[in-house]
């Protein structure tokens, strides 16, 4: 497959584009006979289902359409960041905001609630009450933390 890789991922950049979604993430692999093709897809708003279904589907009609791609052997997976995945981009933090994160900083490791996010930093309301503004260039690695019960309802409670 490595000739058809720089063609696939034009077709996956194409299909992106058309469906106003970002590639995070494409992985060409053998599988047995055919090749896995798997792309973790993101946007501003978030992934829903409906959105990844329709990814797949004009993914696939791109790739089987594509005459250098017309023989390829493929199974093809659609998927969204998932809720695990670092906080790398300011659109991760802002579709997060209000969630409980950890971050292990240059100076640290903090955990804190999301408050507001701009292009260059975030403000966490930390667990003793106070804030504090983080500039992303300072964050070494951020995840959010999984809470069962959901963050809190604003304006307290």
């Amino acid at each position: 497959m490595t000739g058809g890789t720089a063609q696939l991922r034009s077709v996956v950049e194409r299909v992106s584009d058309a469906c106003d979604v970002i590639v995070e993430e494409m992985e060409v692999r053998r599988l047995g006979r055919r090749s896995l093709v798997r792309v973790v897809i993101d946007c501003e708003n978030g992934v829903d289902v409906d959105l990844s279904a329709r990814v797949a589907r004009e993914l696939r009609n791109a790739i089987e359409s594509t005459p250098e791609l017309a023989n390829l052997d493929f199974v093809l997976e659609v998927s969204s960041r998932g809720i695990d995945r670092p906080l790398t981009e300011p659109r991760h933090w802002r579709r997060n905001t209000g969630r409980l994160v950890e971050l292990v900083l240059a100076d640290g490791a903090l955990t804190g609630r999301i408050a507001a996010v701009d292009d260059s930093g975030v403000e966490v309301d930390t667990e003793d009450g106070g804030g504090r503004r983080i500039s992303f260039e300072d964050v070494v690695r951020a995840v959010v933390v999984v809470e069962f019960s959901g963050p809190p309802a604003k304006g307290g409670g």
